[in-house]
């Protein structure tokens, strides 16, 4: 291969990055990619039909509901964001995400979305903030002082109907921006 096709090649690759990364649609895709793979959790780990003292439907609130919150929060998270890229394609520079768009901090993200607060919103998004952040792809934190928040995080079943519900009014909110040149 010589220089000339390699640069041409390169170029490619960083324009289609940028075509992406400007696209709510990807961001939506990816987010619904995650938010479904949280729901195949909730679906076979608390079904419906169970009920609440269910010794099973305890052990996974222990072993599985923070799988779901990480999952669910970088769902949301990755939606937020697409949100936020709709909302001003100008977070996504010439190679790079703009500052403004990286991290977990989910309750400052949800902000620039213009999506009105609801009572439980940064209860919610502080959790899942605190899940993505510490119960990530290690068994351990990456600092040792946040262990605690580790330790003090517990899952609760009424989590599966507030992610549910935000994850609606988030979904709302990109599909203005998705539909609209379609």
């Amino acid at each position: 291969m010589n220089n000339q096709s390699k640069f041409d090649k390169d170029k490619f690759h960083r324009q289609s990055w940028s075509q992406i990364a400007k696209d709510p649609k990807a961001w939506l895709c990816y987010a619904e990619n995650l938010k479904h793979a949280a729901d195949i959790l909730r679906d076979n780990c608390w079904p419906r039909q169970r009920k609440s003292d269910d010794l099973i439907a305890a052990r996974n609130d222990l072993f599985y509901g923070p799988v779901y919150m990480l999952l669910s929060g970088l769902a949301i998270e990755t939606l937020i964001k697409g949100i936020m890229v709709a909302i001003d394609p100008h977070l996504i520079e010439q190679q790079k995400q703009n500052a403004k768009i990286t991290g977990h901090k989910l309750v400052e993200l949800f902000r620039e979305t213009e999506i009105t607060e609801c009572k439980n919103d940064t209860d919610l998004l502080s959790r899942l903030q605190n899940y993505v952040e510490n119960f990530g792809r290690y068994p351990v934190t990456i600092l040792k002082q946040n262990m605690a928040k580790r330790a003090n995080t517990r899952f609760c079943r009424v989590d599966l109907d507030k992610v549910d519900r935000l994850w609606k009014r988030l979904l709302g909110k990109i599909q203005q921006y998705t539909t609209e040149d379609e």
